[in-house]
Protein backbone atom coordinates (compact mmCIF):
# COMPACT_ATOMS: atom_id res chain seq x y z
CA UNK A 1 0.00 0.00 0.00
CA UNK A 2 1.49 3.17 -0.69
CA UNK A 3 0.60 6.21 1.29
CA UNK A 4 0.54 9.91 -0.53
CA UNK A 5 0.70 13.31 1.73
CA UNK A 6 -2.25 15.26 0.51
CA UNK A 7 -1.48 18.08 2.96
CA UNK A 8 -0.68 19.22 6.17
CA UNK A 9 -2.67 21.29 8.90
CA UNK A 10 -3.18 21.87 12.59
CA UNK A 11 -5.83 20.39 13.88
CA UNK A 12 -6.94 18.95 17.15
CA UNK A 13 -8.08 15.10 18.06
CA UNK A 14 -11.77 16.54 17.80
CA UNK A 15 -11.13 17.83 14.06
CA UNK A 16 -9.58 15.18 13.18
CA UNK A 17 -12.61 13.00 14.33
CA UNK A 18 -14.73 15.24 12.24
CA UNK A 19 -12.41 14.95 9.49
CA UNK A 20 -12.72 11.22 9.32
CA UNK A 21 -16.98 11.04 9.70
CA UNK A 22 -16.98 13.63 6.75
CA UNK A 23 -15.03 11.45 4.91
CA UNK A 24 -16.98 8.45 5.39
CA UNK A 25 -20.09 10.91 4.03
CA UNK A 26 -18.53 11.58 1.14
CA UNK A 27 -20.20 8.21 0.16
CA UNK A 28 -23.91 9.64 0.46
CA UNK A 29 -22.59 12.06 -2.78
CA UNK A 30 -20.14 9.87 -4.57
CA UNK A 31 -21.12 6.39 -3.59
CA UNK A 32 -17.67 5.46 -1.93
CA UNK A 33 -15.53 6.81 0.48
CA UNK A 34 -12.22 7.69 1.14
CA UNK A 35 -10.04 6.45 4.01
CA UNK A 36 -7.03 9.03 5.68
CA UNK A 37 -4.01 8.12 7.58
CA UNK A 38 -3.13 11.10 10.06
CA UNK A 39 0.15 11.53 11.74
CA UNK A 40 1.41 14.12 14.18
CA UNK A 41 4.51 15.87 13.71
CA UNK A 42 5.19 18.58 16.40
CA UNK A 43 1.92 21.28 16.37
CA UNK A 44 1.23 20.09 12.55
CA UNK A 45 -0.98 16.79 11.67
CA UNK A 46 0.13 15.49 8.07
CA UNK A 47 -2.70 13.96 6.21
CA UNK A 48 -2.14 11.30 3.64
CA UNK A 49 -4.33 9.08 1.22
CA UNK A 50 -3.58 5.79 0.17
CA UNK A 51 -2.82 6.22 -3.69
CA UNK A 52 -4.90 3.10 -5.42
CA UNK A 53 -7.90 4.83 -2.90
CA UNK A 54 -7.07 8.39 -4.00
CA UNK A 55 -6.97 7.29 -7.68
CA UNK A 56 -10.44 5.78 -7.34
CA UNK A 57 -12.12 9.05 -5.32
CA UNK A 58 -10.33 11.23 -8.55
CA UNK A 59 -12.29 9.47 -11.15
CA UNK A 60 -15.54 8.86 -9.51
CA UNK A 61 -15.71 12.75 -8.59
CA UNK A 62 -14.64 13.47 -12.28
CA UNK A 63 -17.75 11.35 -13.17
CA UNK A 64 -19.70 13.30 -10.69
CA UNK A 65 -18.77 16.75 -12.21
CA UNK A 66 -19.88 16.12 -15.75
CA UNK A 67 -23.90 16.75 -14.49
CA UNK A 68 -23.41 20.33 -13.08
CA UNK A 69 -27.24 19.58 -10.71
CA UNK A 70 -24.71 17.57 -9.18
CA UNK A 71 -22.68 20.09 -7.97
CA UNK A 72 -25.25 22.75 -7.85
CA UNK A 73 -27.20 20.37 -4.97
CA UNK A 74 -23.66 20.15 -2.97
CA UNK A 75 -23.47 23.64 -3.38
CA UNK A 76 -27.08 23.82 -1.88
CA UNK A 77 -26.77 21.97 0.79
CA UNK A 78 -23.03 23.49 1.39
CA UNK A 79 -25.05 26.56 2.06
CA UNK A 80 -27.55 24.81 3.76
CA UNK A 81 -25.36 23.42 6.25
CA UNK A 82 -23.48 27.26 7.09
CA UNK A 83 -26.69 28.89 8.12
CA UNK A 84 -27.11 25.85 10.52
CA UNK A 85 -24.15 26.63 11.99
CA UNK A 86 -24.58 30.03 12.09
CA UNK A 87 -28.14 29.86 13.62
CA UNK A 88 -26.29 27.80 16.34
CA UNK A 89 -23.53 30.38 16.93
CA UNK A 90 -25.92 32.75 17.09
CA UNK A 91 -27.36 30.36 20.18
CA UNK A 92 -24.05 30.33 22.12
CA UNK A 93 -23.75 34.21 22.04
CA UNK A 94 -26.30 34.90 25.33
CA UNK A 95 -23.34 32.72 27.50
CA UNK A 96 -20.49 34.37 25.25
CA UNK A 97 -22.03 37.62 26.55
CA UNK A 98 -22.37 36.83 30.09
CA UNK A 99 -18.61 35.22 29.96
CA UNK A 100 -17.71 38.36 28.78
CA UNK A 101 -18.67 40.71 31.40
CA UNK A 102 -17.56 37.64 34.38
CA UNK A 103 -14.38 38.69 32.09
CA UNK A 104 -14.71 42.35 32.91
CA UNK A 105 -16.13 42.49 36.40
CA UNK A 106 -15.63 39.57 37.70
CA UNK A 107 -16.89 41.03 41.42
CA UNK A 108 -20.36 40.49 39.55
CA UNK A 109 -19.65 36.54 40.04
CA UNK A 110 -19.16 33.40 42.99
CA UNK A 111 -16.19 32.04 43.26
CA UNK A 112 -18.33 28.93 42.13
CA UNK A 113 -19.35 30.94 38.92
CA UNK A 114 -15.85 31.80 38.05
CA UNK A 115 -14.65 27.55 38.87
CA UNK A 116 -16.92 27.32 36.22
CA UNK A 117 -16.52 29.28 33.58
CA UNK A 118 -12.45 28.39 33.71
CA UNK A 119 -13.95 24.60 33.77
CA UNK A 120 -16.18 25.71 30.80
CA UNK A 121 -13.36 27.84 29.07
CA UNK A 122 -10.76 25.31 29.41
CA UNK A 123 -12.97 22.16 27.62
CA UNK A 124 -14.59 24.29 24.71
CA UNK A 125 -12.39 27.44 24.33
CA UNK A 126 -10.83 26.61 20.97
CA UNK A 127 -14.79 25.67 19.77
CA UNK A 128 -16.63 28.98 21.27
CA UNK A 129 -14.71 31.50 19.26
CA UNK A 130 -14.21 29.92 15.97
Amino acid sequence: MKWIKSCSRRLSDKDIEIWKKGDKLLKNWIGIDITCKFEREGEWINIYYEKEEGDKVYDVIKEFLKDDGNFDKLCEDFFEVIDKINKLKAEMMPALNIFDEIDNYPEIASDYVKRRLMRVRTSTHEESYK
